[in-house]
């Protein structure tokens, strides 16, 4: 044989060593993953486990599982993704690649099972939905980030949690308010913001442990005043009584309010009828007109530069019925005595009307009356006894 193919087999048996010395140099892990990913014997693998062992997800909510694969060699490999999973009651919770999504309130098995018959079992536990996020809304509409609102307006506002079961829930009984600066706008406990003064005021939603849910700005402006009524132009009343007046201010937003309390109020004659404003059990004040006396008085309301009027006539009252005092009364022949007469009027009052009666008598041979236009109306005269 000659020295060149002496050299050739020597090269080819090198070259044969070298490959087998690889081969075998390959890792047990490699091997074992190569034979369990191609879908071959997967005996190396001898147990199956699920972490965590006991898991809790708000209903609408998810929580991944993790399936861990211990090997003979005493290896670990994460095989999540490689495990056929499976819930015991998808209507309280559902499984895909150990992602378990909470559908209904309970408790429920998730399992994972590998080829070679391991299995592995981990108990789940939907709970309440939880807040995602939250919401202010005012008359209705959602805020966003901004406010706007007329000096001395109201409205309610509502704070609304987004659960994560696709619900929502006004929460706004459990919320506590805090307005910056004060002075600006206030909120009750109810959820009732009023606006004060013009500014801006940043106003925050507080949760019960003490979370700022929520917060925005509010910008409250002067409203532009375009006029001002009374709910009447004439008022009618009798000495003594008394109605009520309303004064309604208009603004350029085609708001209007009750502006009893604010305006001032006059009256061109006091001696006939007084305008007063009264409290009204936390409602609107009330504007009260008194008839004093007959005659005639105007009653104006004078808001910002604006005014209103109304002419009052105060009539006199009517007689409505007379009465004798006196259920009877006994005269000596020769003497007098006096009857007295009271009258009742429309407008609920009384007084003495003798002087301006006419009398008459039954027997003017017994007794007689001297009527109205006399020196003593009223006064009988006994002339006989009977």
């Amino acid at each position: 044989m000659s020295k060149a193919a002496v050299k050739f087999e020597s090269l080819v048996c090198l070259l044969l060593i070298a490959l087998l010395g690889n081969m075998v140099g390959c890792s047990d892990s490699e091997n074992r993953l190569y034979r369990y990913s191609g879908g071959g014997a997967s005996s190396d693998l001898v147990r199956l486990d699920i972490t965590p062992k006991k898991a809790r997800v708000p209903q609408g909510m998810t929580v991944q599982l993790q399936a861990l694969g211990t090997y003979k060699d005493g290896t670990t490999s994460d095989i999540t993704n490689r495990v056929t999973w499976s819930s015991a009651d998808i209507t309280i919770a559902s499984v895909k690649d150990g992602l378990v999504s909470g559908a209904s309130l309970g408790e429920t098995q998730i399992g994972a099972s590998a080829e070679g018959g391991l299995s592995a079992y981990v108990s789940v536990t939907v709970s309440d939905a939880v807040p995602l996020g939250y919401s202010v809304d005012a008359g209705g509409h959602e805020i966003q980030d901004v406010l706007p609102i007329i000096s001395g307006a109201s409205e309610p506002l509502h704070v609304i949690a987004q659960m994560s079961d696709g619900t929502s829930a006004d929460i706004t009984s459990e919320i506590k308010w805090v307005c910056e600066p004060e002075g600006i706008v206030s909120v009750d406990a109810d959820g009732h913001i009023t606006a004060l003064k013009p500014g801006t005021a940043t106003v925050k939603a507080i949760s019960s442990d003490g979370q700022v849910v929520a917060q925005f700005q509010t910008v409250v402006s002067a409203p532009e005043l375009v006029s001002l009524n009374l709910d009447r132009a004439v008022l009618q009343l009798l000495p003594n009584t008394s109605e009520a007046i309303e004064a309604t201010a208009g603004y350029g937003d085609g708001t209007s309010v009750n502006v009893n309390g604010k305006v001032k109020w006059f009256s061109s004659d006091t001696s006939v009828a007084s305008v007063s404003v009264e409290e009204n059990g936390g409602a609107q004040p009330k504007a009260i007109i008194r008839g004093l006396k007959a005659g005639k008085a105007t009653i104006t309301a004078v808001f910002g530069e604006f005014s209103s009027s109304c002419a009052v006539e105060v009539q006199e009252a009517t007689l409505v019925s007379i009465a004798f005092t006196q259920d009877g009364i006994e005269v000596i022949a020769g003497l007098t005595s006096a009857l007295s007469v009271e009258g009742t009027y429309s407008d609920g009052s009384s007084r003495d009307v003798t002087a301006s009666c006419l009398f008459s008598t039954s027997n003017a041979s017994v007794a007689i009356v001297e009527s109205e236009g006399s020196s003593v109306p009223g006064r009988v005269h006994g002339l006989a006894c009977r």
